[in-house]
């Protein structure tokens, strides 16, 4: 089994909402409050894990910069994710991805990542993806695909160019195996 897969085991404990550092914003009085079926849907993941997440979504971006995702390995789609676009950014997401059933891993900072449904993600986008200070990366299970937040409220999406997440896998060099599902 590849390093990745091996750091990131599905049958790992989660850790508890309430004690992820991000949780304030979906907790309670937070800037975006989820609804508590949304947030049984968050599977935070222990420190080893958010870094192989971490390290995991770095290989999905332009190498080196980190800013973008990385178009020689993607057909990239864009959409501003400004004030004035929220509405029409979940039918976007929904046109990039439909399968809203899908397992994603979101990952913000080396010990800051969860995991939950491509729906929930969809419908709470802007409680997920904070201006001016968070860069998110956004990909399931089977690396087909990666959404990338910009703090400067821009959005990427890409869908592997290949076709076939394998062959993404073994045309990089930097990502073997596949990754195991994460959240219920």
């Amino acid at each position: 089994m590849a390093r990745f897969a091996r750091d990131l085991d599905p049958g790992a404990a989660a850790l508890p909402l309430a004690g992820f550092a991000l949780a304030w914003r979906w907790l309670g009085d937070g800037r975006h409050p989820l609804p508590p079926e949304a947030c049984a849907r968050l599977r935070v993941l222990p420190v080893a894990q958010a870094r192989a997440a971490f390290r995991l979504s770095g290989t999905l971006l332009v190498p080196g910069a980190a800013m973008a995702v990385d178009g020689t390995r993607f057909v990239l789609q864009q959409h501003d994710a400004g004030p004035g676009a929220a509405a029409q950014v979940v039918p976007w997401l929904r046109r990039c991805q439909p399968a809203m059933h899908a397992r994603v891993w979101l990952s913000w900072e080396p010990e800051l990542a969860l995991c939950t449904r491509w729906a929930v993600f969809v419908r709470h986008w802007e409680a997920f993806c904070y201006p001016a200070s968070d860069d998110l990366v956004v990909f399931p299970a089977s690396l087909g695909w990666v959404l990338f937040h910009h703090h400067a409220q821009r959005l990427q999406f890409g869908r592997c160019r290949s076709g076939t997440p394998g062959a993404f896998r073994k045309a990089s060099g930097r990502v073997e195996g596949s990754v195991p599902p994460c959240a219920p």
